[in-house]
């Protein structure tokens, strides 16, 4: 009996981990995020905190599109953390996302990184 594949269709999420030295390890998704996605990106951050990173960011910006099961990765990831004395924070700038963050309290336990206003370019009337 064929039967289909319970993650579904193949990634289309690409998750990138970068490691300088003594430096924060930054976990960068981009893409879909669906169920293959979500399993490189719970690979990455247990990864990280195995390799001994003191910090872990992960960069949501770039996801276009992820279901409400990342919000278990990254509280999976948050106790993982805690339990290691590693902070974790997760920067996105989608407002959905950021929403889901607030309404199920993760914003106050997973640091979040102060969002810079872009600089202004021009020259201002005085």
């Amino acid at each position: 009996m064929d039967r289909p594949d319970r993650l579904g269709p193949p990634c289309a999420a690409t998750v990138s981990v970068t490691a300088p030295p003594a430096a924060p390890v930054t976990v960068r998704v981009t893409g879909d995020l669906g169920p293959r996605g979500l399993v490189a990106l719970d690979v990455a951050l247990k990864d990280a905190v195995l390799d001994g990173a003191l910090v872990v960011e992960v960069d949501l910006d770039d996801v276009s599109f992820t279901k409400g099961a990342v919000l278990a990765t990254l509280v999976a990831a948050r106790r993982r953390c805690r339990r290691s004395g590693v902070a974790l924070t997760v920067h996105c700038v989608d407002p959905a996302m950021s929403r889901l963050l607030t309404i199920t309290g993760l914003d106050g336990s997973l640091r979040r990184p102060a969002v810079v206003a872009p600089a202004v370019t021009g020259s201002a009337a005085t």
